[in-house]
């Protein structure tokens, strides 16, 4: 249900509130511990620290550590434009709107209300 890159930055950001929070850890490390390809981590990560998740670090002694002490994964979804928050149509019809609704428009909106609030009641804290 959530797109990669969510899954991806809250295995991250688990990871991170389980570590030293005066230490920065490396995009390499954080990717062998969570299973995910750092390349694609360290966009993810670019996108954390500008929504300010976590501070990063230039340098031999840099990485990433985790800035914020308490958020939701709603939070975290939210800032990378996870397509579950947003109103689109469960069965990916063009001619869907709150206009001109399908057939599943009402129950599906109902659904992302429940997704919403059940992601805004996971947190993340250190």
């Amino acid at each position: 249900m959530l797109s990669a890159p969510s899954k991806y930055a809250i295995r991250a950001l688990i990871f991170l509130s389980e570590t030293d929070p005066s230490e920065f850890y490396s995009v390499e490390s954080i990717a062998e511990h969570v299973d995910v390809p750092s390349s694609y981590l360290s966009k993810i990560i670019a996108e954390l620290s500008e929504a300010g998740f976590v501070k990063t670090k230039k340098g031999a002694k840099g990485g990433v550590q985790l800035s914020a002490t308490a958020f939701s994964f709603r939070d975290v979804c939210e800032a990378l434009g996870d397509p579950v928050l947003n109103d689109y149509c469960f069965l990916s019809s063009n001619k869907c709107s709150k206009r001109n609704p399908c057939e599943f428009h009402e129950r599906w909106h109902k659904e992302r209300l429940r997704i919403n609030n059940f992601l805004e009641g996971l947190k993340i804290q250190r």
